[in-house]
């Protein structure tokens, strides 16, 4: 159950132990959604709805009696994220602010936006502190990259991220493939296969591999019995396929926020790929 809401947060313990606990009628409220909750769902109020209701599917509940509460409140059931990964990216379907003080930046991603379609493939770093402007000169890239007509796969890293290996990539595949949370092995598995055979079917011959990725057991000996240095090449090979054949039909731009927060996997599999790059019509 989740809630939003004004409380008090008091510290519980002593200093070898210190351990927080908030109070409040907030509390109480996201205790009541939880009670209400089905097992294995997420119930939120209204008071929470109003806050992420771009950011996440939400299916309404309708309204419930609560004590302490005069009227009833309207109840949402949480169903999944939405297919924009960053706040940013929510306010842009809202209209941002006029971008101001970056017109040389842009201009030079402008630049290496045309060369990487005319074939010359290009690899940029944008460094900065945070809070001053990255993700919003990316946001703004995204025009350009539309009107050049390119094959855009964006995703982030995210600090949890560096416990589960390859957690990027697998976020970007997914969308990629249109594949949803939601989605049981079976679709998985026939959104993969589609999507692979619509670009060229030859890359199903690592559809096993890229199951195993997403977590799908592929059900094939030979992948089992690789050692996961070998089931990586394999993997290396054919997302190097699959960009190679996607550039042969449009440019393709691979965005990745947040590079700190990459676990070393994915760091490796990103630095895999750059070589592959220069060859093809790509930006990353």
């Amino acid at each position: 159950g989740i809630n939003t809401g004004e409380v008090v947060v008091r510290t519980i313990g002593n200093d070898l132990c210190m351990d927080y606990s908030a109070v409040g009628h907030a509390v109480g409220l996201a205790a009541r959604m939880e009670s209400l909750a089905a097992p294995g769902a997420t119930l939120v109020t209204v008071h929470t709805y109003r806050f992420v209701h771009d950011s996440f599917q939400l299916a309404a509940k309708g309204a419930v009696k609560v004590k302490g509460v005069s009227s009833p409140l309207e109840t949402y059931e949480l169903l999944a994220p939405n297919a924009s990964h960053s706040r940013l990216a929510v306010r842009a379907t809202q209209g941002l602010s006029p971008l101001v003080g970056r017109a040389k930046e842009l201009a030079y991603l402008h630049k290496l936006v045309a060369r990487a379609a005319s074939g010359q493939g290009q690899i940029v770093s944008l460094v900065g502190e945070a809070g001053v402007g990255k993700s919003r000169l990316l946001e703004e890239l995204k025009t350009t990259l539309s009107s050049h007509h390119y094959l855009l796969i964006d995703g982030a890293a995210f600090p949890y991220g560096k416990t589960r290996a390859y957690l990027p990539w697998i976020e970007m595949f997914k969308r990629y493939c249109h594949i949803s949370d939601q989605d049981d092995p079976h679709t998985y598995r026939d959104k993969l296969h589609g999507k692979l055979g619509t670009v060229n079917r030859s890359l199903q011959a690592y559809e096993s591999v890229f199951l195993e990725l997403l977590g799908v057991e592929s059900q094939d000996p030979t992948i089992a019995s690789l050692s996961a240095e070998a089931r990586l090449q394999q993997l290396i090979r054919g997302t190097k396929q699959l960009i190679a054949a996607e550039s042969q039909h449009q440019p393709v731009a691979f965005l990745l926020e947040d590079l700190q927060w990459l676990d070393t996997q994915s760091l490796d599999f990103l630095q895999s790929l750059t070589s592959t790059v220069a060859a093809f019509p790509v930006l990353l």
